[in-house]
């Protein structure tokens, strides 16, 4: 019985140390993967840093030149762009006050003209009447000879 109980705590400690392995092998592979992780960033500080060295050598004055002459062209293109919407915004009001001002001008027009025409029955009229006057129509002669309705503008 002592055998079996010696062998029991064996076991015990046996799957104990298996345990403590495991985890020792789990905190290992996480500590591997941190390790990794820091050699890739070092590796790309690494290669930010010789990117730096080499614009660093590299004729930094010719480079801000250069930057400076991409600004000011993107600025006047800015400029034209915004220049070019003012003028077609103009364009349009203008082009807007003048269909309004073609139209009232064709409103004034038609009105006058609407105006003339009555003007022009009413003297029809009356030369109508003052030759019934003098060639003396009989009134049932009258009811054969239509007239035409105008409507005044005003």
């Amino acid at each position: 019985m002592t055998d079996e109980k010696r062998e029991e705590a064996q076991d015990t400690k046996l799957h104990t140390l298996h345990e403590s392995i495991d985890a020792a092998l789990t905190a290992l592979q996480k500590s591997n993967d941190n390790f990794d992780d820091m050699t890739s960033r070092l590796d790309h500080v690494e290669k930010t840093l010789q990117d730096l060295e080499n614009l660093r050598a590299q004729d930094l004055e010719g480079t801000i030149t250069k930057l400076e002459t991409s600004i000011s062209d993107s600025m006047q293109k800015i400029e034209n762009r915004l220049s070019t919407v003012e003028d077609d915004v103009k364009a349009a009001a203008a082009r807007d006050f003048m269909a309004r001002a073609a139209s009232r001008a064709h409103q004034s027009d038609v009105a006058k003209m609407q105006k003339s025409s009555a003007e022009e029955v009413k003297r029809l009229q009356k030369e109508v009447e003052q030759l019934r006057v003098h060639t003396k129509i009989p009134k049932n002669a009258e009811k054969n000879v239509s007239t035409p309705k105008i409507k005044s503008a005003a």
